[in-house]
């Protein structure tokens, strides 16, 4: 077999250090959960500059826990409004292909999947250049 592996090939296996990397979504896809048919939101990360430029990462959300995504959105712009009872609240953030293009600070660490597999999970976000020092122009 013969193989040609571009720039985003190799990238795509590499692994970043553990720490802060500016970034931008590549991708927005649902899906449907094997176990329950819920919905999972997926945005897809590439690393924007540096050693690791181009290595890839990802966030899913499901549909049943999306205050676990409360970082990733805040980092793109959500606001907290309070409700009457007054408790913060997060409304009216789109999850949607619109996402895509969409600059923000991600910390990535090395996880591990099931498969015994590593790879670069997504662990918390910021706005761009917050956490990763990259100057916003």
């Amino acid at each position: 077999m013969r193989i040609n592996l571009g720039v985003d090939d190799l990238a795509k296996g590499q692994l970043a250090n553990p720490g802060w990397y500016p970034c931008e979504i590549t991708k927005y896809e649902e899906k449907l959960a094997s176990t329950d048919r819920s919905t999972n939101c997926i945005c897809h990360f590439k690393i924007m500059t540096g050693e690791f430029q181009g290595a890839t990462s990802r966030i899913q959300l499901n549909e049943k826990a999306m205050g676990f995504g409360k970082n990733f959105f805040l980092a793109l712009g959500a606001k907290y409004s309070t409700n009457a009872q007054g408790k913060k609240e997060l409304k009216d953030f789109d999850l949607s292909p619109a996402l895509v293009g969409k600059k923000l600070d991600v910390y990535i660490a090395r996880g591990t999947s099931n498969k015994g597999n590593d790879f670069n999970e997504a662990k918390d976000y910021a706005p761009l250049g917050t956490n990763s020092g990259y100057k916003v122009v």
